[in-house]
């Protein structure tokens, strides 16, 4: 087989009792393969698990021309993301995406707040759950409760959303008692949801269109957030009431171009790499607030980072290139645990 055309597809081993998000990591990785073949690359898609000595024995022995990495977790855990593309750093096999640094600080919705806070990024105030053993809650209501280092929306419903000290109370005590280290309280940002999709071009953050997700239809006591079921249930009202659009008033045109300038300084702190998501949440004085940063958002074909590209005239073969094209002439930076 031809070195020069062999690109490996990175991927998370997916048992059958896989969740929605995950099984997604399929659809990623077919439509990704069919891409490549359609180039006139051979790829060769290989699932990882935690054995990563195993993978560094066979990567060796492959010696391909350039790895696709789409791992997301690891045995279904989300803080062990950085692995891959550490051990990939460590072997000189160019990958697409985000290097070991930039996964690891983002992946950690704390670590990522302190960043952002070090940079001028403004961001919700937010709070452990050891913080709040020892001084109690901070944090104004309403409030939400995130994973610290899940993405996809997981363990996100509305319950999490939380507007009285009664529903806190509750929430806290079964948090604590479950999860204490893997959750933290975050203020809830009532307003719009804005997503800014970024593409690099040698090197450099080009802006796609923004999206927003509108919230159809929700009634006034339902909070207006993107939670599991929005983005993998298709047969709940959340799924079939927060589409899309890239149509926006005029009036937008301010704030659209400072969510711009946000999520290219958010790509320069966090040494983003290849493609990145930042989303917004837009309260009623119309100040934005960064949310989370998506270093190697999901590439299915009906994602919001394909589809912002596609906005832009992009066809998936072209995203796909340019994403290869910055994994060989732009590896990523030596940022290794950045001081937070």
């Amino acid at each position: 087989m031809n070195r020069e055309k062999k690109i490996i597809i990175l991927h998370e081993a997916i048992s059958p009792a896989a969740t929605a998000d995950e099984q997604d990591t399929l659809v990623q990785m077919e439509t990704i393969r069919e891409t490549l073949r359609m180039l006139g690359y051979v790829p060769v898609p290989h699932p990882v698990t935690l054995d990563l000595s195993g993978l560094q024995t066979e990567l060796a022995t492959c010696d391909p021309f350039l790895v696709f990495n789409i791992v997301e977790s690891l045995e279904s855990k989300g803080r062990y993301i950085h692995f891959v593309p550490g051990l990939l750093e460590e072997s000189g096999i160019p990958f697409t995406g985000s290097g070991e640094s930039a996964l690891f600080l983002t992946t950690s919705k704390l670590l990522s707040k302190q960043v952002m806070l070090q940079n001028g990024i403004a961001t919700p105030e937010w709070q452990t759950l050891a913080s709040i053993d020892e001084d109690g809650l901070s944090v104004p209501l309403p409030c939400i409760i995130k994973p610290v280092r899940e993405d996809a929306s997981k363990d996100i419903s509305d319950n999490s959303v939380l507007y009285t000290q009664e529903q806190y109370t509750a929430a806290y005590s079964r948090f604590h008692r479950l999860n204490r280290e893997d959750c933290f309280v975050e203020r809830y940002v009532e307003g719009r949801e804005i997503n800014i999709a970024l593409l690099a071009n040698r090197g450099f953050p080009e802006v796609l269109p923004p999206a927003e997700i509108t919230f159809e239809q929700f009634p006034p006591h339902k909070p207006r957030i993107v939670n599991y079921n929005a983005k993998w249930c298709p047969d709940t009202f959340e799924y079939q009431h927060t589409p899309r659009t890239f149509d926006f008033a005029r009036g937008d045109r301010t704030l659209l171009n400072k969510l711009k300038n946000i999520a290219c300084r958010c790509w320069e702190c966090f040494g983003l790499r290849g493609y990145a998501r930042v989303d917004f949440r837009v309260d009623v004085n119309n100040k934005p607030w960064v949310i989370d940063i998506n270093a190697n958002p999901c590439l299915s074909p009906d994602s919001g980072f394909v589809a912002s590209a596609c906005t832009a005239g992009y066809t998936y073969e072209g995203v796909v290139t340019r994403i290869l094209d910055e994994a060989y002439f732009h590896p990523p930076r030596s940022r290794r645990r950045q001081t937070v």
